[in-house]
């Protein structure tokens, strides 16, 4: 048995249907369930206010780009109209957002195995990634990582169809969906280089012959269509990847780890690297996967009967996204799981088919025995999924709400919140810094686990102490002054 010469579709089944109503169950469940939002989720609601409060302040006062936090602040307005309460009305509007990304990525990922192998593959395939923890924790955040797939998977669509079929049309919607992509994470870039670099495989080679002033046209349509809302960005900012170097537009956090390599020869760092993004992926695909993803990915692209050009461009997205990793390990020792979303987008396909390679090669009694042990290996990697795909966001930092709220509580309106992690200061619906520099005015209140890293130029009084039980963890809040202010 083939897997992935059978067909799946008939007109009592929708599979893209399905996908979408799981993915859409799976988030609301995890908004409605959820204790506090991500840390970069925060940034990203500042963010959307400060775009409502004076849009052309906002766009040069902040590294990241405005996209997600804009298409935010407008969804914001239905959530009040609706009566939502103000502070709740932010927050709902960011994780409905990246829902609503979710639901189209994963159509989009959906088509993108399409064009590589059968629906049934394809939709084991979408079902899988639509179960894997980090995604669906992530796609319920206030966070940019799934509108951004959105764009980068319907730009890679493209490309693919484009490749089967070498229309100027696709090209230019790749090239829309990259610069869509562009205006909410740089890495939406990528698209471009697939595309560009696949138009001059054809341009320079037998693939496409009589067609090469299609080719020509292509390139620069699918650069231009991205220009058209990746430039007045880019002018406006003053660079491609403006302000911050592009490792820094990885992760917003101002707690990301940054564990230094540099006493490291080029060969040990590579080393790291590479052990790093293993560890990474395998947690990525709950380690049940891995082996699978690893022998689909080998399978598929090495299997000479799948188009030639699509196999390019999916061997050129998994090579780049892989150095992209490799190099922000090296430059911050650092890589997350989030930021392997794109690469599980592009080779998804390759799970099925290695789970089909497995069954076919130690399951052969029967036709029947392979289908049935396929079915089994699934459901059991979705089993395994489950209870990390369900667990509540935030639910380790449940002390940060309590914080939150005895600060709204208990201290002025005008108060500014010093704590490492910003969420404490957002709860409390207070101004939050997480450098002590920012910390000026009259009423300055620290959260802490302690006061020892406070300057001997600061006074501390202890007024509060927050402790939760469940997480076994204490924070202090105490009311700081420099020692030369009254």
């Amino acid at each position: 048995m083939r897997i992935d010469e059978k067909p799946f579709d008939n007109k009592f089944f929708s599979p893209v249907l399905i996908l979408a109503a799981l993915a859409g169950v799976v988030g609301l469940y995890l908004i409605l369930t959820t204790v506090v939002i991500s840390e970069d989720g925060v940034g990203f609601i500042r963010f959307a206010q400060e775009l409502r409060a004076d849009f052309a302040a906002a766009i040069k006062s902040n590294f990241q780009h405005p996209g997600f936090s804009f298409i935010i602040e407008k969804t914001q307005l239905i959530f009040a109209k609706a009566g939502v309460n103000e502070f709740w009305s932010w927050i709902y509007s960011g994780q409905c957002v990246a829902l609503f990304f979710r639901l189209a990525a994963i159509i989009a990922v959906y088509h993108i195995c399409r064009l590589l192998t059968d629906s049934l593959t394809s939709f084991t395939a979408a079902l899988i990634f639509l179960f894997l923890p980090d995604g669906a924790q992530i796609g319920a955040n206030v966070l940019s990582d799934w509108p951004h797939l959105a764009f980068v998977a319907a730009g890679m669509f493209f490309v693919l169809k484009w490749c089967d079929k070498p229309l100027v049309i696709w090209a230019a919607l790749a090239g829309l969906s990259a610069g869509l992509g562009y205006l909410v994470r740089p890495e939406s870039i990528q698209i471009i280089i697939y595309g560009v670099f696949i138009f001059l495989v054809c341009l320079f080679s037998r693939y496409r012959n009589g067609q090469k002033w299609k080719v020509c046209v292509s390139v620069l349509l699918i650069s231009a269509c991205f220009l058209i809302f990746a430039l007045p960005y880019m002018i406006a900012k003053g660079g491609i990847f403006p302000k911050k170097a592009i490792d820094l537009q990885f992760a917003w956090s101002p707690a990301m780890p940054l564990a230094t390599v540099e006493g490291m020869n080029v060969l040990r760092k590579i080393l790291f690297a590479g052990w790093e993004l293993l560890e990474r992926l395998s947690q990525f695909m709950v380690y049940f996967f891995l082996p699978f993803w690893m022998i689909g990915l080998w399978v598929g692209l090495a299997d000479k009967n799948r188009n030639m050009l699509y196999r390019i461009v999916i061997g050129s997205a998994v090579v780049l996204n892989i150095v992209i990793m490799l190099w922000l390990y090296t430059r911050h020792g650092y890589i997350g799981r989030r930021h392997l979303l794109p690469l599980a987008a592009f080779t998804m396909w390759c799970v099925p088919i290695g789970i089909t390679w497995v069954t076919e090669k130690f399951v052969r009694p029967s036709d029947v025995a392979a289908k049935k042990w396929f079915v089994i290996i699934v459901v059991i990697g979705i089993v395994i999924c489950a209870p990390k795909t369900f667990r509540p966001i935030g639910y380790k930092k449940q002390i940060c709400l309590q914080a939150g709220a005895w600060i709204n509580a208990n201290t002025p309106s005008d108060s500014i919140v010093f704590s490492k992690d910003a969420r404490v200061g957002f709860y409390g619906s207070r101004q939050s810094v997480t450098l002590l520099k920012h910390a000026k005015g009259s009423n300055v209140y620290m959260v802490s686990k302690s006061n020892s890293s406070l300057p001997k130029t600061y006074r501390s009084e202890k007024i509060a102490v927050i402790d939760a039980k469940d997480e076994q963890s204490v924070l202090n809040i105490y009311k700081i002054s420099s020692i030369g202010s009254k």
